[in-house]
């Protein structure tokens, strides 16, 4: 596909790990009413699938360079870029997966920044691969939320795109919408803040996860009893992953939790 094409020069010249293990540990998160955790740290592992850095001055012609520095406010001459793959569609803006996919590059970039002699992180990069070539369900999907206004990259009023999405009529032998390639590439690049106050919000996102499976597992060493100390909160595709589903007493379907539509990268939270 000819957006591949266009991408692949700007990232790949840029890249200087690929599926690269960071961890890191954070100090143990108090519990609710003042209950002792399991330990006094955690463990914080993830595997980045491309670290790129950036040297400006070398850059500067590079248009993800170029794309970056509109949307970023960093003043750093070279840094290192965190790059994460989604083999989805990029999601509504509402959608929880919005949310949980910023907060797993920042803490990537927060475990890059435990590395001894790392250069500065400038930048995330969220690359939505199906963006590149949608499918007729991508499409359906994408001008749905054009319409809602739940989606943060539309196609400009007046312009090609524009018409072809809002003319498009999905029926059956229907002909997709052939979409400008600036405007799919607009789809598939999110830059993600990575300043201080950001990354420490998502770390302590973990924190507040760390903090409630430390709290039941207490009351599960105390009590007996896993059912009455484990709160369900996910949702269907979670049930299936999850190793207690033959004996929950409250799965996804009876709860009338659902999962979207399609599958995500993202793992349960």
């Amino acid at each position: 596909m000819r957006p591949l094409v266009l991408l692949a020069p700007h990232l790949f010249p840029l890249i200087t790990a690929a599926e690269h293990r960071i961890s890191g540990t954070r100090a143990m998160p108090s519990l609710p009413g003042g209950g002792q955790g399991r330990g006094d740290r955690y463990e914080l592992t993830g595997i980045v699938d491309v670290i790129s850095s950036i040297v400006v001055s070398a850059n500067l012609q590079n248009p993800l360079v170029q794309l970056l520095h509109s949307r970023i406010a960093s003043t750093q001459s070279d840094y290192d870029l965190i790059v994460d793959y989604k083999a989805a569609r990029r999601p509504a803006v509402q959608s929880r997966f919005w949310q949980h996919e910023e907060w797993q590059v920042q803490t990537y970039a927060w475990l890059w920044r435990q590395v001894p002699q790392t250069r500065p992180v400038g930048a995330g990069l969220l690359i939505y691969i199906n963006e590149l070539a949608p499918s007729r369900t991508d499409l359906i999907e994408l001008q749905r939320e054009v319409l809602q206004g739940s989606t943060d990259v539309v196609p400009a009023n007046g312009t090609p795109d524009y018409y072809a999405l809002h003319q498009w009529q999905p029926g059956p032998g229907g002909t997709p919408p052939a979409l400008s390639t600036d405007f799919l590439l607009q789809r598939a690049i999110r830059v993600v803040d990575v300043s201080n106050q950001v990354v420490l919000n998502a770390v302590g996102q973990i924190d507040h996860v760390v903090s409630r499976i430390e709290l039941s597992a207490l009351n599960e060493h105390n009590a007996g009893n896993i059912p009455n100390h484990w709160v369900p909160s996910g949702d269907q595709q979670d049930c299936v992953a999850c190793d207690f589903r033959h004996f929950c007493p409250s799965p996804a379907s009876h709860r009338g939790v659902h999962a979207p539509p399609r599958p995500s990268p993202v793992a349960p939270g």
